[in-house]
């Protein structure tokens, strides 16, 4: 799904694609409202991922933010966690040290979409 299918702007340049800016804009609420946006975004490309990478036979808003994706096969073995860790830093232009990728970071979708943000 491209960025204005989410009705957001690309934001390549930031480090994530299809996903709002983080640039900041102001104090307060204005700027928490932009972060949760970016994140929501960042988090439906991650299960989006998830479900194509391995082949999962579930639709991608089925996967909740807290779900285990070990459950779903995720991290199951080195090849396919090294091929997914691949896959997310070609998607959203990070480069990522897999001496950071940790089971922590792969449980869910909200842990790897913090560790993602945490990148930038």
């Amino acid at each position: 799904m491209q960025g204005q299918d989410l009705g957001l702007q690309d934001s390549r340049e930031d480090g994530i694609s299809g996903c709002a800016s983080k640039k900041p804009s102001g104090q307060g609420l204005e700027g928490e409202t932009q972060v949760t946006v970016r994140k929501e975004a960042l988090e439906e490309k991650i299960r989006q991922l998830v479900v194509s990478k391995f082949d999962l036979d579930i639709e991608p808003r089925d996967i909740s933010a807290q779900q285990s994706l070990i459950e779903l096969g995720v991290g199951v073995d080195s090849v396919s966690t090294l091929e997914f860790i691949m896959e997310l830093e070609e998607e959203f232009g990070i480069s990522i040290d897999e001496s950071e990728v940790n089971p922590e970071v792969l449980e869910t979708v909200d842990s790897l979409s913090e560790f993602i943000l945490s990148l930038e």
